[in-house]
């Protein structure tokens, strides 16, 4: 696998924001194999497995996520409460209709609750 240096180091500012990104490029250029390589930089930062979710929608075994509402079921179902930050990677994200209304709620879940100023 050839390591590309200059895209992650171009993606790790935005790696902790919670911001969605998207990779995009034509058929076969190694979409697939930088989102491993993202993944292997949070494993060399000591993100514990648990907290990484990767959801390959080419692989039989995602196909009961038909929409949105079972994205966020599934992935919601797989990552723990608490202990620190959550990942989540789609591959062919196109295939799961509505998948920014899951992301976006799940960015929300995951944003500290807003800090609350009295009331005088």
């Amino acid at each position: 696998m050839h390591k590309r240096k200059l895209y992650l180091d171009k993606i790790s500012p935005f790696i902790d924001k919670p911001l969605i990104k998207v990779v995009s490029g034509l058929r076969r250029c190694g979409k697939s194999t930088f989102i491993k390589m993202v993944m292997e930089r949070l494993a060399e930062k000591k993100v514990p497995p648990r907290n990484i979710v990767h959801i390959n929608m080419e692989l039989v075994e995602f196909e009961f996520i038909t929409d949105h509402r079972e994205l966020y079921r599934f992935v919601k179902g797989r990552l723990p409460a608490g202990g620190g930050r959550k990942y989540l990677f789609i591959d062919e994200v196109q295939e799961i209709p509505g998948w920014e209304k899951a992301v976006g709620s799940l960015i929300v879940v995951a944003s500290p609750a807003p800090r609350r100023l009295p009331i005088t």
